[in-house]
């Protein structure tokens, strides 16, 4: 459409709080879910214009039209890059915020040269984080703009005295006294230029570093370093329950714990050290002068040690903690770009082993993110091109042989390689956020066939579906929930969701909130994999669980352990006690059915009943086994 026609402007112009927004994006989905994050932020006084043509997109910024620019960075044929480095122009500064599907350092680096205030990746995007960073590009803007004011005004007087020099040259009484006037306006220009280029290097919030700043000083002492014997390693680290701390208590605390973070790692690093601040709750130091590498590892240590202590801010005790990833420079890793990809690779090692420790990047680290960016990008393609599909696996109850529903399980069909597994693909799916996309397509998918057999057979069928730990801190669970059930029409009391033990871990309170949520919706929660977590019986006892699943691996070796029996039965227990259904999975033998089916409100689940089954073929299972089996009650009997 023409951005004539989607342009919405409120005649308010008395509110200058309201900054005027284009959004640049040919995706009218990504559109859509953009405005309605800043109608939350900005309510209904938001000034929006949309456009998806290159040619107004470019007309917008020639005209300087509006005071924020949402784009996206890919535009069809061509980038976001490109379209503000053709557009750019001297004066006013323009803020330039990208908006973009994947995360990707080398373009985050070449958009912040560029001139682009931010990088957010859409599947990240919360309104909160867009507001912040809304925010802070405006009021960088708004200081760049008085600098800039205030050196116009500077060189114009330069230019008046100047001319009155020129005119009072034969005047040496007054020559002496431009010639101070002169001096001083020249000393003040300086002054302003050396303000404003401080402006574009440090960070606005902590004072350190900013990553542009930073990208030069690494390329500086990667130079040095190499001509000198010393070592030096980047270390990369972020704060650990850094956005718990803004969602509750707000983002002003937030940004008082940013800067005493950024106080303590002043403190414990050593003068040769370089502190920057890359963004949001990301740091970096360059540590120069190194004997070996064991005194990255001691420089990492104080990091960790001296975050560890509580922060005390405004009466609140703030307790966070950090990992440390780290990459040293050496023949493998002798250029800005490869110190930076491995540094952010050991620090993603760091945090999946544990907090509070650091990590160095190796070889095998190497070969495995090389594994992982390769799958990264297949599975990009594989949502693109719809490469995977969804088998049913059903349950019954044991006592009966009665269908309680079926389980929803995806898989993918590589065009190369065949089928891959599920735990070879959904780990990186969800480090790299497209969990999101392929969950939400799953969760449609499900509920979407599962609809269409309720009408079919005339009666209510269940379908459970699996949650990633990812959909919890996305924050927009019970929109996407809700919003599927009201696409395909199937009741929220035929879903259930299951979730693993280890979300429970993290974030135990927002977790449960978002839980209670989705109860009060309808739908039913299932704990899958039950005993290989770590989750107390207090959180599931907090829960609104309607399932226990008791793991294969117990049920598998039930009759010959007497420990797994052990705990088959310990679970069974518990169910009943909280009142809630057991299922047990992976029952695959007459004698495993024979063991469950004297027990009450216990159902099954495994190859014994069913192996997974493509929507064609479990349409026909379900048509001969809604009703109980007749075999299953003779065998019983």
């Amino acid at each position: 459409m023409p951005l004539s026609q989607l342009t919405e402007l409120q005649q308010t112009p008395s509110d200058a709080l309201i900054p005027n927004i284009l959004i640049i994006d040919d995706d009218e989905v990504d559109f859509r879910a953009t405005r309605r994050m800043l109608l939350e932020i900005f309510g209904d006084e938001l000034r929006l214009g949309w456009t998806c043509d290159w040619n107004e997109a470019a007309e917008a910024l020639r005209a300087d039209s509006y005071d924020v620019y949402l784009i996206d960075y890919f535009l069809g044929g061509r980038t976001g890059l490109e379209l503000i480095e053709s557009c750019n122009r001297d004066g006013k500064p323009n803020v330039f915020i990208f908006l973009t599907g994947h995360d990707d350092r080398e373009v985050d680096v070449a958009a912040t040269h560029a001139g682009a205030s931010d990088y957010l990746v859409k599947s990240d995007i919360s309104a909160a984080k867009l507001e912040r960073s809304i925010r802070y590009a405006i009021s960088m803007a708004n200081k760049k703009e008085e600098l800039r004011k205030e050196t116009s005004a500077i060189k114009a007087a330069k230019e008046v005295v100047e001319r009155q020099s020129e005119m009072h040259a034969k005047l040496a009484s007054d020559l002496s006294a431009t010639q101070e006037k002169l001096r001083t306006a020249l000393k003040r220009a300086e002054e302003s230029e050396q303000k404003h280029r401080n402006l574009a290097q440090q960070d606005l919030l902590t004072g350190l570093p900013n990553r542009s700043l930073f990208m030069t000083q690494l390329e500086t002492m990667i130079a040095h370093s190499q001509r000198s014997d010393k070592e030096l390693a980047l270390l990369f680290l972020d704060l650990d329950r850094f956005k718990s701390v803004n969602d509750t208590l707000g983002h002003p605390i937030g940004d008082l714990l940013l800067i005493q973070v950024a106080e303590r790692l002043m403190r414990c690093t050593r003068k040769t050290d370089t502190v920057a601040r890359l963004g949001g709750d990301e740091f970096a130091i360059i540590a120069t002068n190194l004997q070996c590498s064991n005194d990255a590892a001691i420089v990492a240590q104080h990091v960790i040690d001296a975050l560890a202590a509580p922060f005390q801010i405004e009466g609140h005790e703030i307790n966070t903690s950090t990992s440390v990833g780290i990459a040293l420079l050496n023949q493998d890793c002798n250029n800005v770009d490869v110190l930076l990809k491995n540094a952010d690779a050991a620090l993603y090692k760091a945090k999946d082993a544990g907090r509070g420790i650091c990590y160095f990047f190796d070889s095998a680290l190497d070969i495995q993110m090389r594994t992982f960016t390769v799958l990264k990008k297949e599975l990009t393609i594989a949502l693109e091109q719809k490469q995977f599909f969804l088998e049913y696996q059903p349950q019954v109850e044991a006592s009966s042989g009665k269908v309680t529903g079926v389980e929803a399980l995806v898989r993918w069909q590589h065009p190369e390689r065949g089928r891959i597994a599920p735990i070879d693909f959904i780990p990186t799916a969800e480090s790299t956020g497209l969990i999101t996309p392929l969950s939400e397509w799953i969760l449609h998918e499900a509920c979407t066939k599962t609809a269409e057999w309720s009408a079919l057979h005339g009666c209510d069928i269940s379908v459970a579906v699996n949650l990633s730990a990812v959909q919890f801190r996305r924050g927009r669970l019970m929109e996407t929930i809700g919003q599927t059930l009201r696409q395909t029409g199937l009741r929220p009391s035929c879903l259930t969701l299951e979730i693993t033990e280890t979300i429970m871990i993290h974030d135990v309170d927002d977790v449960e909130q978002q839980l209670h949520a989705l109860s009060a919706l309808g739908v039913k929660i299932a704990i899958d994999d039950f005993g290989t977590g770590y989750s107390s019986l207090a959180h599931v006892r907090q829960l609104p669980i309607n399932k226990i699943k008791v793991d294969r691996s117990f049920v598998s070796e039930m009759l010959t352990d007497r420990r797994d029996a052990a705990v088959v039965e310990a679970v069974i227990a518990l169910g009943r006690n909280l009142g809630v259904t057991v299922v047990a999975e992976g029952v695959e033998t007459q004698q495993q059915m024979d063991y469950l089916r004297g027990t009450p409100a216990i159902d099954i689940q495994g190859f014994y009943i069913a192996k997974p089954m493509a929507a064609s073929d479990c349409e026909i299972w379900l048509a001969e086994n809604l009703q109980p089996s007749l075999k299953m009650a003779a065998a019983g009997s």
